[in-house]
């Protein structure tokens, strides 16, 4: 608990989803297949592409759309993907700087407990983020931070892939009550008519991803 609310904390310092990095790295391998796999997942008809009909299954994927179609022939390519994802992480990474930089208010590279005042999640845990101890957080510092958080997170959700897949049964991409209580998932159980929001009695990763970000917000 108390490492996911710190990387809440330090994920939204500054803006929500900001990234803290001066720039962002690439995809590791495992994360890249990951994509590879989900994309060809959407890609029903094998066409190396995704048509609108096809994102309709991904509310994210969905909604974005038409930000995505760069060439607005309807469809989003692998390519227009990657761009996108790096598009927003450059957008990102240049908010959190404006940020970092507003609140550095002697220009000396690092933010001080004064500077933090106004900032109560990252006052309250300034002393565990500043781990040289020296009074001041620097980009650094909240960047290692993040990346240790991330790599718990990471790993839960590891296991939670593991379990997700267990379930799975029919190996379907989604888990229906049953399924779940065999799995002994017994959060999403309890959970299983809320978060089943297209009411098709199946839960996907797409609905847990969707209850995740509202959970955040």
């Amino acid at each position: 608990m108390k490492s996911k609310l710190l990387l809440g904390i330090i994920a939204g310092l500054f803006t929500t989803g900001a990234v803290l990095a001066q720039s962002a790295p690439a995809p590791s391998p495992d994360r890249a297949a990951k994509m590879q796999e989900h994309f060809s997942k959407l890609d029903k008809n094998g066409d190396g592409a995704i048509s609108r009909d096809e994102a309709a299954g991904n509310k994210r994927l969905a909604k974005e759309f038409d930000e995505i179609d760069a060439n607005k022939d309807g469809k989003l390519t692998r390519e227009e993907m990657q761009a996108h994802r790096e598009a927003m992480r450059t957008r990102q990474t240049a908010k959190f700087e404006e940020r970092f930089k507003a609140a550095d208010k002697n220009g000396d590279g690092a933010i001080s407990k004064d500077e933090a005042v106004n900032m109560p999640g990252l006052a309250k845990h300034f002393d565990q983020l500043d781990v040289n101890h020296d009074g001041k957080l620097t980009r650094e510092e909240l960047q290692a931070a993040r990346g240790k958080m991330h790599g718990r997170h990471g790993e839960h959700m590891a296991r939670f892939e593991q379990r997700f897949k267990a379930a799975d049964k029919d190996g379907d991409g989604a888990l229906t009550r049953a399924e779940a209580e065999a799995g002994k998932m017994e959060r999403l159980v309890k959970n299983f008519d809320q978060l089943d929001t297209n009411k098709d009695g199946k839960v996907t990763r797409d609905e847990l991803q969707a209850a995740m970000g509202k959970h955040k917000q």
